[in-house]
């Protein structure tokens, strides 16, 4: 990785001394596929030791028999110097003592010659997926440092938005952030409080996010409240020992809402029971509670649901789980009805398609991050449930006329929102 400029394709070195086994794995092989840039090759453990030194790659494949030094003394070499850099081992031998000491040596891989291409690709892009999201984190967390008061909300957004879609999340930047209690085992009991509003009030809450925050402290010292989309409010805290917190914080919120003449206001709560649940879960057995049976298939009172409240609880769950990979087949199954009856009362309620609310909901939070934000691009894309850079810019650009740079450094206000 290049700390100096953006994130760079992850970087690997071979060490190889059969030749013609070299020359097939640099040259027949398509290393771009997976995003990887061969940058060196070796024919002994000695000269790949020495472009480990010089080169710095992320990824090391090596052959495990050797002349000079095998893989094995290379790899310990490796970890000495550079313990980050992941190494993936070939070998003709299947020989147990070697395939022991590489695990000992914390190797990613260990293939067996001769090599399967696929297999091999796979497993170097495994690598370099580990490798790129880690650069990613430690990217976003040394913008954070560069301007911290100014991106300290996004970035508890950021972070809490990975725990909710179950993503792995860095302990280090969550201590950074002061919210390693929501992703470090701890004596107490977590809870999730989930408020509605009219979205167009958004504005005023957001500017009064730390005001809140202020005042959940004074009776939780463990708590976050993040707004993660136009007209949802997400707040965790931390309960130990007095048993009325929970009732008092959902009361400190209402008067949160009331003092800024919001209303209605929904509060959603679920809280752990028992040993430690993370936020993740906790989200899950939120959402899955909020999940009405469709007629025929529950209480009487649930048979009379209306148009009207279907389209509503559509509307909420796109603005709840619009970061994952949401589709209007995997809200149906959350609600129990066919996409085709879901996808016609949403429009004919709403005036417009669920697909349509959807990327409008996506497109407004990638504008507001690309606003507000020192994040990359890419991202964005993956904060705001795109899937991938190259979708995200097309579809940026297609609906508001300008790619995702050019709306960040400033063009004209009429030009860079498809949607107002």
């Amino acid at each position: 990785m290049n700390p100096a400029g953006g994130i760079d394709m992850p970087t690997m070195i071979l060490v190889e001394d059969e030749v013609f086994e070299r020359n097939s794995l640099v040259n027949c092989i398509d290393w771009k596929l997976v995003g990887v840039q061969i940058i060196g090759e070796a024919s002994n453990g000695s000269q790949g030791f020495s472009l480990v030194e010089k080169l710095r790659p992320d990824i090391v494949l090596t052959d495990v028999k050797m002349p000079v030094m095998n893989g094995i003394e290379l790899s310990r070499k490796i970890r000495r110097h550079a313990p980050e850099t992941k190494i993936i081992f070939l070998s003709s031998y299947d020989d147990f003592e070697y395939a022991k000491q590489a695990i000992d040596l914390n190797i990613q891989a260990y293939v067996m010659k001769p090599v399967n291409e696929v297999e091999l690709l796979r497993i170097v892009k495994k690598a370099a997926d580990e490798i790129t999201e880690k650069a990613l984190e430690q990217r976003m967390y040394s913008e954070i440092k560069k301007s911290y008061s100014i991106n300290v909300s996004l970035a508890h957004e950021a972070l809490i938005s990975r725990m909710l879609m179950g993503m792995r999340t860095d302990g280090e930047n969550a201590r950074n952030l002061r919210l390693e209690w929501l992703c470090e085992p701890s004596p107490g009991k977590l809870c999730l409080l989930l408020s509605l509003y009219d979205k167009n009030f958004t504005k005023s809450i957001d500017k009064s996010i730390a005001s809140l925050n202020k005042n959940c402290a004074r009776l939780c010292a463990q708590s976050i409240s993040v707004c993660m989309t136009p007209g949802i409010l997400i707040t965790f805290f931390c309960v130990r020992g007095e048993p009325d917190i929970i009732k008092k914080m959902e009361g400190l919120l209402q008067k949160f809402f009331k003092e800024r003449n919001i209303k209605p206001v929904k509060i959603k709560m679920v809280c752990g029971e028992g040993s430690r649940r993370s936020p993740y879960e906790l989200y899950t057995e939120l959402l899955r509670r909020s999940v009405r049976p469709y007629p025929g298939h529950g209480p009487a009172d649930e048979k009379k649901k209306n148009k009207q409240q279907i389209a509503d609880e559509v509307e909420e769950i796109i603005l709840a789980q619009y970061q994952s990979q949401l589709t209007l087949e995997s809200i149906a199954k959350q609600m129990h009805f066919t996409p085709n009856y879901l996808g016609t009362v949403f429009k004919s309620v709403k005036k417009i398609s669920v697909n349509r609310f959807l990327m409008k909901t996506r497109l407004e939070k990638a504008e507001e991050f690309l606003r507000g934000s020192t994040l990359m691009i890419n991202e964005i894309a993956d904060q705001c449930g795109f899937g991938s850079l190259t979708y995200f810019h097309t579809i940026f650009k297609k609906e508001t006329g300008l790619t995702p740079s050019d709306f960040r450094h400033g063009m004209s206000e009429g030009q860079v929102n498809a949607f107002t």
